[in-house]
């Protein structure tokens, strides 16, 4: 296949006939006469990021002593495996007025 795709590129560029008659006698589609050939890279996979749970215990998540951000970022990392509902729950028992959608903090 890809013999007669670079012999038709060579007879239209040579504009031995046109492409629709080049395409049709070497049995290719007309586009890959004219599609330039993809170089293929690498596949780079990305690290993955080390899980962080080097949270204190002794820390506690409260309006009086830290802000929404932080208390946050603390119970994600304690709680790894929660997700945002869950994270939310936690905020509003520890006392903090967040919503859903928006943090009044």
């Amino acid at each position: 296949m890809r013999q007669r795709v670079e012999l038709g590129k060579k007879w239209l560029v040579g504009e031995v006939a046109p492409a629709c008659h080049i395409a049709r006698a070497l049995l290719v589609s007309r586009q890959s006469l004219y599609k330039a050939r993809r170089i293929r890279r690498a596949v780079v996979k990305p690290v993955p990021r080390p899980v962080v749970r080097e949270v204190a215990s002794d820390v506690r998540v409260s309006p009086e002593s830290m802000q929404v951000e932080d208390a946050l970022v603390i119970l994600a990392r304690g709680h790894v495996a929660y997700g945002y509902r869950q994270l939310w729950s936690k905020l509003r028992r520890a006392g903090y007025g967040v919503n859903r959608r928006r943090c009044s903090g």
